[in-house]
């Protein structure tokens, strides 16, 4: 090796020594530190609502047309928003509730209002999907969503319609087809690495509103059956759909798994075993009143407020949703856009 060559590696070998050596006692110091303690991570959705099904006593959730009513709700202190496929039809179209949507706006809708809100979203999700492929894509959507339930029905599509070849208006599917269903939403689980909680929806009473006798006794132990088939393969919660006080108190004692009703009166509801209402009516209201205040702006070019005996609102945006960050957000790129400029013309 010339003495050119060794002189420089010499030299190279004494600097990082000397690198090392002065580096030394900062790393020491940086590894003597403690850990940063570490915060625990936010409950989920799914968390939220799994905690209120456990508490003794009924919970209401109340209906939201979209972002803003969920938030509003929030405010005013529900503890629980849903989300129904009749308004996400009415609310994205101005479509009527007979499968026209598709599964995977309904999931699309249910996240953003999940976004708006620190409090459980449950959504209505129709059959999750023409195949157990879409109900397993969609579901993935929710859970990253954090959306806290879904609602799967045991029914074809389209739905709600006459003339169906069983004379039913929500023809059912059988059991083992909406077991995989309920496979596909395990399985989209496991693949998030996440939770959700699945309320299967059972139409076996649906099609027998106004029906007596031993129709209504042969569903009720078609429902009972089905039911906890769906327990079994994953099923949390049950919405028992169009069954009397009487029906949903008995099928109570017979299904392993909690009940939920959107039709009967919440003041009943709360002697009973059921766990969870949906409060689907203060939609219909809400309708009415905007119907009104449009009225009044048509005719009079001005919304008169004392005309509808409206309290004074309490709500205010900034205070529900991350209105402030956002803010902030624009303000800085406000700013820094307007450096730049001024840099340009100077």
């Amino acid at each position: 090796m010339d003495t050119t060559r060794r002189t420089f590696i010499n030299n190279s070998a004494l600097v990082a020594g000397g690198i090392v050596s002065t580096f030394a006692p900062v790393a020491a110091a940086v590894a003597a530190e403690p850990a940063p303690a570490k915060t625990a991570a936010p409950m989920t959705g799914a968390a939220k609502l799994r905690a209120l099904l456990k508490r003794p006593g009924l919970v209401v959730a109340a209906q939201a047309m979209n972002a803003e009513t969920a938030a509003i709700a929030q405010h005013v202190g529900h503890e629980a928003i849903y989300v129904g496929g009749s308004v996400m039809a009415r609310t994205l179209y101005h479509y009527e509730d007979i499968g026209m949507i598709l599964p995977s706006e309904m999931a699309a809708f249910a996240c953003q209002v999940a976004e708006a809100v620190t409090i459980p979203v449950i959504t209505d999700i129709d059959q999750g999907g023409e195949t157990p492929l879409n109900v397993y894509k969609n579901f993935r959507t929710l859970i990253r969503g954090n959306v806290a339930c879904a609602q799967l029905e045991d029914s074809h599509n389209p739905k709600h319609i006459k003339g169906q070849a069983d004379g039913s208006l929500n023809r059912l599917t059988t059991i083992e087809q909406m077991l995989v269903r309920i496979e596909a939403v395990m399985k989209a689980k496991a693949k998030e690495n996440g939770d959700i909680v699945l309320m299967a929806r059972c139409d076996e009473f649906y099609n027998l509103t106004g029906v007596k006798g031993s129709d209504q006794k042969r569903a009720e132990e078609n429902f009972i059956k089905r039911c906890n088939e769906y327990a079994k393969a994953g099923a949390d919660i049950i919405l028992a759909q169009s069954l009397t006080m009487e029906q949903i108190e008995r099928c109570a004692k017979e299904i392993s798994i909690p009940l939920v009703d959107d039709v009967l009166p919440i003041p009943e509801l709360r002697k009973t075993k059921v766990k969870m209402h949906l409060a689907l009516r203060n939609t219909g209201m809400i309708n009415q009143y905007l119907e009104a205040i449009m009225r009044d702006l048509k005719d009079h070019d001005d919304f008169d407020h004392s005309k509808f005996a409206l309290p004074k609102a309490t709500y205010n945006m900034p205070k529900v949703s991350h209105y402030q960050d956002m803010r902030k957000l624009g303000e800085d790129w406000v700013l820094a856009r307007d450096k730049v400029c001024q840099k340009n013309v100077l």
